[in-house]
C-alpha cells in the first residue's frame, strides 16, 4: 500500500466522524436524547445482520450490511432530512449526489469508485439487496416510533393511513413477513391512542385543529405558543440544517414552500422551516435582504466541559462564521451565540468578591472560554 494511498483512506475516516454530529429525529428508545446518524446506520448493519432472512428474495448479507454502513455518510455534507419534513425529492437527490462524490471521492480511486456505486445502489432500491436494506431504514424509525408512543408521527401530526402509506411500500418490497409484523404494529399502536376522525374517516393520533398533543408519556400537553421567528435570506432550511446537525436535541421539522410564483420569488421557494434548537421551537422566516441579525438577540449555550465547548465554538466559526469576546461569536448567518461553560458562570458568581473578580477579568480577555485558565484565575 503506498503512502498516498493509507492518507486519503486516513482521510476519508476523519471525515466520516462528521456523521456522529449529525443528530436524526428519532428518539433513543430510553427518550433520553436522539440518535445521531452514526448510531442509526450502526444498528441498521445490526438488523441487516440478524433478520437478513426474513429478506423477499435470497439476498447477499455481507453487502446489504456494507450498504447500510455507508448509506448515510452523505448527511456530513448534506445534513439528515427528516422522512416527513416535504423536501422536494430532486432538491435532495441533488445534495445528497453531490455529497456522495465529495466524500467518497477521498478514498483512493478503486475504492471510492466501489462505495459510491454501492451507495447509489442503494439510493435506487432496484436490487434485491437495495430493496431490503431500504426496508430495514424504514422498519428501524417505524419501532422506535412505536416504542416512543409515537415518537416523530406525534411530533409530525401524522394520521394512521399516513404512516401506512409512507412506510409499506417500501418495507413490503424488501421483507414482506417484515412488513406483517410492523403494520400490526402500526395498527395496535393507534388503536390504543384516542381516535379522532378527518373527513376520510382515516384514525388519528389526535385532532389535527386541537391545541393539545400528548407527549412521549402519553399526557397532555398544549402545543407551544411562543416560537422563535428568525429571519434569513433565502438561507433559512440550510442555518436550519447546520443548527440540527450541531447541537443537542435539536431538528429540522416542517419546510413550508410557496404554492405559487410571487413577487420575490417562484413557486417551490422555501418560505418557512420549522426548527428547533437545544429544545427550544424556532421558525425560520425567509423574508429576504431587509433586517439582519444583531446581538441584541443570541441563544446562550451552557456548556459540561472544554472539549463541548471547543466543539460548538469551532463549528461555528469554522463554518463561515466570526469570533466576539467573551464567549460570543456568530454563525454565517450573522446569528450571535453565547457559548458558555458551567464552569465560567459558577466562577463569576463565586461567593467569595475576590474569587468573582478575578474569574470576571480573565473572562474579559477571551474570545473563546478557556476553562483551565478561568479556573486558574478562581484559584488565584
Amino acid at each position: 500500500m503506498s503512502t498516498d494511498s493509507l492518507a486519503s483512506r486516513l482521510a476519508f475516516l476523519r471525515e466520516i466522524d462528521g456523521l456522529k454530529s449529525v443528530v436524526r429525529q428519532s428518539p433513543l428508545l430510553d427518550r433520553s436524547r436522539r440518535e445521531n446518524s452514526a448510531e442509526h446506520s450502526w444498528h441498521l448493519a445490526l438488523y441487516a445482520l440478524v433478520l437478513h432472512d426474513l429478506a423477499a428474495g435470497p439476498v447477499d448479507a455481507s453487502r446489504v450490511i456494507r450498504m447500510l454502513l455507508v448509506h448515510d455518510i452523505v448527511e456530513v455534507d448534506a445534513g439528515d432530512t427528516p422522512f416527513h419534513a416535504g423536501v422536494p425529492p430532486r432538491e435532495q437527490a441533488e445534495r445528497e449526489e453531490a455529497a456522495a462524490e465529495r466524500i467518497f471521492g477521498i478514498l483512493p480511486r478503486p475504492e471510492g469508485e466501489e462505495l459510491l456505486a454501492l451507495w447509489r445502489e442503494f439510493e435506487a432500491a432496484e436490487s434485491a439487496d437495495a430493496a431490503f436494506a431500504k426496508a430495514l431504514d424504514r422498519v428501524q424509525p417505524l419501532i422506535a416510533n412505536v416504542a416512543t408512543s409515537g415518537g416523530t408521527w406525534l411530533a409530525s401530526r401524522l394520521m394512521r393511513d399516513q404512516v401506512l402509506a409512507r412506510y409499506g411500500p417500501t418495507i413490503e418490497k424488501g421483507s414482506p413477513r417484515l412488513w406483517a409484523a410492523c403494520e400490526a404494529l402500526v395498527r395496535s399502536h393507534f388503536s390504543g391512542r384516542p381516535v379522532a376522525r378527518d373527513e376520510s374517516n382515516a384514525e388519528v393520533g389526535a385532532d389535527p385543529s386541537a391545541t393539545e398533543a400528548r407527549d412521549h408519556e402519553g399526557r397532555t400537553t398544549m402545543v407551544p405558543k411562543n416560537t422563535i421567528c428568525l429571519w434569513y435570506d433565502g438561507t433559512a432550511l440550510e442555518a436550519a440544517q447546520f443548527y440540527a446537525r450541531t447541537f443537542p436535541d435539536s431538528a429540522v421539522g416542517k419546510v413550508y414552500r410557496a404554492p405559487a410564483d410571487y413577487p420575490s420569488g417562484k413557486e417551490g421557494d422555501v418560505l418557512t422551516v420549522e426548527f428547533t434548537v437545544i429544545g427550544i421551537p424556532c421558525l425560520g422566516l425567509n423574508g429576504g435582504p431587509a433586517f439582519h441579525h444583531n446581538e441584541a438577540f443570541s441563544f446562550q449555550v451552557a456548556t459540561d466541559d472544554q472539549a463541548e465547548t471547543d466543539r460548538l465554538w469551532n463549528a461555528i466559526v469554522d463554518n463561515g462564521g466570526e469570533e466576539s469576546a467573551c464567549g460570543w461569536c456568530k454563525d454565517r448567518w450573522g446569528l450571535s451565540w453565547q457559548i458558555t461553560p458551567r464552569a465560567l458562570t459558577a466562577a463569576i458568581a463565586d461567593p467569595d468578591p475576590a474569587v468573582a473578580r478575578r474569574a470576571f477579568e480573565a473572562m474579559m480577555q477571551m474570545k473563546k472560554i478557556d476553562i483551565a485558565a478561568i479556573e486558574a484565575a478562581r484559584r488565584g
